[in-house]
Order: C-alpha cells, then structure tokens, then sequence
C-alpha cells in the first residue's frame, strides 16, 4: 500500500523551480544535522537498548540534510534525506509541500513525522536537548515515525500566551523494528490532534493519535494459519486465531509541561496507549527530568517509568486433538501466554553536556535501568536482561 504521488509531486516541483529562480541568490537552503553516538552495558549477561558488552557505534549514529526551496511566497517544500548507521532507519524522513497563506495558518501534505511526542520533530537531531538519549520507557512506544497524508496547522500570538494546534490525517505503510524482529506494519486510517499552549516560561502539550494498526506477518503468523484451518475442525481455533492477529484500533494520548528558567529547566511527559488487540501490550509511561545550566555546561537528573501489560481475552487450550500437527500448535500456543510478561522498567538518568562551540556539543549519560523488560509484539528475540543493567552512552552532536 506503499503512496509515492506526494514524493512525485515534491520532486516536480522542486525541479521546475530551480531553472525558473537561477538568478536569485539561493534557490534551494540546506541545513544538516549529524551525531555519533557509543554507546555499552557495563553489567555482566545483560543487553538494554540494543547494546550489550561491547562498545557500539550502531544505534544512534546518523548523518541527517534537509533542503528547502520557496517555489512562491506562500508555497515550499521540504526533503530531509537521512543516513542511520541502523539500516532499518536510513529514509527519506521528510518530503512534503506547505502552504502558508498568512501568519496563522500553514497546511502541510505529504511525508511528514508523526507528532506523538514533545521532541517528536526533533527526535533524529540529538543536539535539539539534553541528553543522549532520550528516556527508551516513553520514546521507544513508537508505532510509526512517519505518515503520509496532510496536516493542518493554526497558531495565535498574544502578549502573554501562546496557542499552536495541530492536526493530521494520513495512512502508513512502513518496516518497523522490535527487539531484533523487523515488521510491515500498516494503518489506512490515521489522524490526531495536537495542542501546544505557551505562558510565561511554561510549554504544555496535549495530543490524541488513533487509527487502525495492522501487522502484516509476524512470528505468529503460521500459528495463526494453522489454527484457522483447524477452525473447520473446532470454531475455537479460529477465534483463537482472530485474537491473536495485530489488526485493531489503537489510541495514543499524550502530555508534556516544559518550564525553562534562567539556570534550571524541568520537563515531564506522560504517555497511554489503549487498544483491543490481543497480542500487543496496553501500557502507560512518563518521565520526570530536573536539569541545571552553568555556563556552557548543561547537568540533569532524569526518572523513568514504563508500565505495560496485556489483555486477558486469551485462555490456554487444555486439550489435545489427536492431530499431531494441530497439537504442537496448540503447545506453541500454550507457551505464547505463560512467555509475554508484564513489564514495569524503571530508569534513572545522570548526565551532562557540554556546547563545545555554537552547533557543537558533547554529552555523556549514564542510565541505570531495571525492572521487566518490554516486549510489545510477539517477538522470538527475547531481551537478554536481568532485571538491573548499566548503560553508558556519549558522544558529539552537531548542526549546520
């Protein structure tokens, strides 16, 4: 269900535009962005985050440019091409038209980042905040990074305040990563809605995603073959079946605060996700960071916590059918339940940063992080973890 008309149409016009402005100063700005991060546990039998013992480069090193050309003085376009040293992440992020007839409205189509989060624009540009990365319990609940469709935008300035609200409509049909198995995941209906309100030195954030979310194959997949065609046998197998296929409707809720002052900063974010489907976890999760600046030095403290688990409409098979093909299923199926645990991780983050030079910054974190680890699809990659970890993460963050 791969839609390329908006990419097609960024394209075209970003072509056309470039011999009919040769003679202006600039016809296409870039800008850039780039980071190479390492990142290793240092506790013994233990992997978090998607780093172990060894010293790793391969998780959030990326290399991010984006152009810009004003075709007239109320329509652009945007295409931000990055290069993630995680295959599964090297995209096309952004490429999109926006119109802004005034100074209020703008009206954005085509590929676009989907707003779940408070950095959510800003998520692949690491010198955008403070630490390394950002706490895994709330950003890694991720279902796509990227929509493609329309988002409609209106902002009023006050003197005292400031009201931004967004609002999106669009369809996926993109390669997810969980764990170490990679999905298609797909929605054709996805929208939300998005507010931002300024005051003082206060910023809060409210936004709702939903939409229907599919997975096309995962590890379950030939058990839910089988057991569909066992449903002519017994019409438990196919309910069964249809319980267990990731195809649903999920709703995402969302709300941050942002205080900045002169010397300190506190932020919390706090996200929910619902839904009925059967194989995937509901979960709730937030996170509490204080930080303080002095100088060109940036030192916070961060709290995490994410709590997860899953609906209870699956009941084991206690019987046997004689069929020796349709037993083992159900044995696989039997051990699918008593295999997905709830997960309660908490984290706890020192770190610090320091702006070298304008657009250049270093940062170290350290993140110690325990409880159950999350597994949010049915994955056969179970994390190697022992319910305490160490993760140290550092590196150079720049923009241009």
């Amino acid at each position: 269900m791969k839609n390329y008309i908006w990419i097609y149409l960024c394209l075209t016009l970003l072509v056309w535009h470039f011999p009919a402005q040769a003679t202006e100063k600039s016809i296409v700005e870039y800008s850039g962005f780039g980071r190479l991060i390492a990142g290793k546990v240092a506790s013994d039998d233990a992997e978090l985050e998607n780093y172990n013992q060894g010293i790793s480069i391969a998780e959030h090193s990326l290399f991010g440019l984006q152009l810009d050309s004003q075709l007239t003085d109320t329509l652009s376009a945007t295409a931000q091409f990055l290069a993630h040293s995680n295959q599964h992440r090297s995209s096309l992020g952004w490429l999109y038209l926006n119109y802004q007839p005034n100074e209020s409205w703008q009206f954005k189509v085509g590929k676009l980042h989907t707003p779940f989060f408070h950095y959510s624009d800003v998520l692949d540009v690491g010198y955008a905040y403070h630490w390394v990365s950002p706490p895994d319990e709330v950003y890694s609940s991720y279902f796509f990074r990227q929509f493609e469709g329309g988002l409609a935008e209106y902002e009023w300035l006050s003197e005292k305040f400031t009201l931004n609200v967004q609002a999106f409509l669009g369809q996926v049909d993109q390669q997810i990563k969980v764990n170490k198995s990679v999905y298609r995941a797909q929605s054709d209906a996805y929208m939300g809605l998005v507010v931002n309100f300024s005051f003082l030195d206060f910023i809060v954030r409210l936004s709702q995603t939903e939409g229907d979310y599919r997975i096309v194959e995962n590890e379950l997949s030939p058990l839910i073959d089988g057991f569909n065609l066992a449903g002519q046998i017994n019409p438990l197998f196919s309910q069964v079946a249809d319980k267990l296929t990731v195809d649903g409707d999920i709703r995402f809720n969302q709300l941050s605060v942002h205080y900045a002052m002169l010397e300190n900063f506190f932020q919390f974010e706090f996200i929910h996700v619902d839904h009925d489907i059967e194989p995937l976890s509901l979960l709730h999760a937030y996170y509490l960071t204080f930080g303080k600046y002095i100088g060109d030095y940036t030192i916070h403290l961060t709290y995490s916590h994410r709590n997860a688990h899953y609906l209870r409409g699956l009941d084991t098979i206690d019987f046997s059918t004689g069929i020796a093909d349709l037993d083992v299923g159900i044995a696989q199926y039997n051990e699918f339940l008593t295999t997905r645990p709830d997960a309660d991780a908490k984290s706890l983050t020192v770190g610090i940063r320091y702006d070298v030079a304008p657009k250049l910054a270093l940062k170290l974190d350290i993140r110690n992080t325990w409880g159950q680890p999350f597994i949010g699809l049915p994955s056969e990659q179970q994390l190697a973890f022992d319910r305490s970890a160490l993760l140290m993460l550092g590196g150079v963050e720049w923009v241009f």
